[in-house]
């Protein structure tokens, strides 16, 4: 079986001091150019970004679009790409040049894995290392139990968007990313695409890092306008926040999101969920009015985030009365395991 096709997307904004080095680090692969394409998506930069990146034409395609975040740049760029993989970069950072090689032969050697991370090199303005990332061991993830969600927070390092590729069959499986997610759409992407199709991260650092000034998401220091920044990206995660929903993870189906109220009618026609990940604000009996045949028959595991200090003791007294166990995570999410 020869190579598969890969994309690679490279997301771009005001990167006019960077680019160039981002799209030679593609060109300069060990990985054959006739296997993949290279596609710039220019989120409407003010500065001579669009003009450096047209020079690698025909090499190069360049699709612009107004400026609207990372998210609408992935949404404008996927669509676009013709590969059975897509490797993403962002337009301030570059590749070693094995990254694809190595990158493509993990997949071909986890034919059942759906996304790949790896390990990265931090570099400062000038492109000077800083220190080295990596995992200690190649591991897996498939978000699968408390455990695997609880290690996945140490494995999102290794998938930032120059460090991320994808199956394309896995991306279609979700759809466009939210579009208020100015920055770190990236996040959400390798999050949600990790629990439908599992992860494997690399140990190598392949990707290459850079701090610089004006990093959107990045900062040592206190910035204002770059924490309101990440605040204005909250809502876009839970745009039904206030109807109490349920996202689950359905067995051999990947994740699920439907009203609670309609839980069970979901269950009785599809696999019920293993884990099911609760968002609840409001009246805690509208979230379980529609999910207590699931609770009771089939046992999901439960994670709960509240929106509401007082629900707490409510939420508590339920799960107790369904005959769960309950752990408290943090101030805001309770977890509760089937006895």
């Amino acid at each position: 079986m020869g190579k598969p096709f890969v994309s690679v997307l490279i997301d771009t904004y005001n990167h006019e001091r960077f680019i160039e080095k981002a799209i030679v680090s593609v060109l300069e692969q060990d990985f054959p150019a006739s296997d993949r394409e290279i596609l710039v998506v220019d989120d409407g930069s003010t500065d001579r970004t669009p003009e450096i990146a047209r020079k690698f034409e025909p090499h190069v395609r360049l699709l612009r679009k107004e400026n609207g975040g990372q998210a609408s740049a992935f949404n404008t760029g996927i669509p676009e790409c013709r590969g059975e993989i897509i490797a993403f970069l962002d337009g301030d950072d570059w590749w070693e040049n094995k990254k694809l090689s190595v990158v493509v032969a993990a997949f071909a050697s986890h034919p059942q894995i759906g996304t790949v991370g790896h390990g990265f090199t931090e570099s400062d303005e000038d492109g000077m290392p800083l220190a080295v990332v990596a995992s200690k061991i190649e591991c897996e993830s498939r978000l699968r139990d408390l455990k695997e969600g609880s290690d996945f927070l140490t494995l999102r390092s290794f998938l930032g968007t120059s460090r991320l590729a994808i199956r394309r069959d896995i991306l279609r499986q979700v759809g466009p990313l939210p579009c208020g997610l100015r920055i770190e759409a990236d996040e959400f992407l390798a999050t949600v695409r990790t629990a439908l199709g599992g992860v494997l991260i690399l140990r190598e650092p392949l990707t290459n890092y850079r701090y610089h000034s004006a990093n959107l998401s990045q900062f040592e220091e206190w910035k204002v306008a770059k924490v309101k920044r990440k605040h204005d990206s909250l809502p876009a995660l839970s745009p039904d926040r206030g109807r109490g929903h349920i996202s689950a993870g359905a067995s051999g189906e990947g994740a699920i999101r439907v009203e609670a109220v309609s839980l069970d009618d979901y269950c009785s026609r599809n696999a019920p969920p293993q884990f099911i990940k609760c968002d609840v604000e409001g009246g805690v009996g509208e979230v379980f009015r529609g999910a207590r045949r699931l609770l009771k028959e089939h046992r999901p595991g439960i994670l709960c985030e509240l929106h509401g200090g007082e629900l707490r003791s409510t939420l508590l007294q339920e799960f107790v009365s369904q005959g769960y166990r309950c752990h408290d995570c943090d101030a805001t999410h309770i977890l509760a395991l089937p006895r």
